[in-house]
């Protein structure tokens, strides 16, 4: 297992080196391709905010809560 970088903010894609910026494209064809398995957001909320509204964005975010909310349910009952 590769070793982690210390947590640092991530504004814009020139915050990252090359190395990560191509790292992030391995890791996400890995993704892609269904060979990676780990969960690390797993128990985490992850909040966003925008500075614009957009329906479509609210809409996508609300159903997802709705669906998240009933895999919990199925877990749960």
């Amino acid at each position: 297992m590769a070793a982690r970088s210390p947590k640092r903010d991530f504004l814009a894609v020139t915050d990252l080196t090359r190395d990560e910026i191509q790292r992030l494209f391995d890791l996400a064809g890995r993704m892609k391709a269904g060979s990676y398995r780990d969960t690390p957001l797993a128990g985490k909320t992850l909040a966003m905010i925008f500075a614009k509204s957009s329906t479509r964005t609210r809409v996508s975010f609300e159903l997802g809560k709705i669906v998240d909310d009933e895999d919990l349910r199925r877990y749960i009952l």
